[in-house]
């Protein structure tokens, strides 16, 4: 499945070796690591100038922008973190480590098991509940993985324990917002946490969303700049 990928914000599978233990596969390059580390890297208490609005945008916007592509193709990833994903040289972010993906073929939905490990403070409640992921588990995961984004890869819910998290995310209880992050960026990560998976954005909008407050990004530095 993983060969097939075509897209510039997933991972590229050049290869995978059969011979000997253990198996190893070959992937594209990324030089700057996983984008969790990187993030910690840039985080202003140890970094002297932290990360520009626009990068922290970009970053949301290509993974996105995967995630159009995957669910597309009928995948949920079960998985959507900053751990799992990529940077390289060139400030691009790709979705890697597909090991909980699968297919959801015809259905609407993946019933999962109750023995299977789920990272539990990015799971949607629907799943960890009821064990059902669909693209709307994976749109809940996204706003978890933006918020991340926006606080330098801060453990999200620091200070609960995961059996507070299963149980007070079902009841509605959400992230805060992270410093300096704009409210439209909030408002988006907010809109991923519908308790209502059906309420939820589509990939599709979120990317066009993003886009667009990419594009305003942009074109207020321009007018900035030209008016210095």
């Amino acid at each position: 499945m993983m060969s097939e990928f075509s897209n510039i914000n997933v991972i590229k599978l050049w290869g995978v070796c059969f011979v000997g233990k253990p198996l190893c596969i070959l992937l594209e390059y990324m030089d700057k690591g996983d984008l969790q580390e990187f993030l910690q890297l840039k985080n202003p208490q140890v970094s002297e100038t932290g990360l520009p609005l626009k990068h922290q945008v970009s970053f949301a916007r290509q993974v996105a922008n995967g995630m159009v592509y995957l669910s597309d193709r009928r995948l949920v990833h079960r998985d959507i973190a900053t751990r799992n994903c990529l940077v390289n040289a060139l400030m691009q972010v790709k979705i890697s480590d597909f090991g909980l993906a699968r297919y959801l073929g015809q259905g609407d939905y993946y019933v999962g098991s109750k023995n299977e490990k789920v990272p539990i403070r990015w799971t949607a409640p629907e799943a960890l509940w009821h064990y059902k992921f669909t693209t709307y588990s994976d749109v809940w995961s996204y706003g978890v993985l933006t918020w991340e984004i926006f606080s330098y890869a801060e453990q999200p819910y620091t200070g609960m324990t995961l059996e507070q998290v299963f149980l007070e995310t079902q009841q509605g209880h959400q992230l805060p917002c992270p410093e300096d992050t704009p409210v439209a960026m909030y408002n988006i990560m907010k809109s991923c946490w519908s308790l209502n998976e059906m309420s939820r954005p589509s990939f599709q909008t979120l990317n066009s969303h993003l886009s667009d407050l990419e594009t305003g990004i942009h074109r207020q530095q321009r007018l900035s700049s030209s008016s210095c």
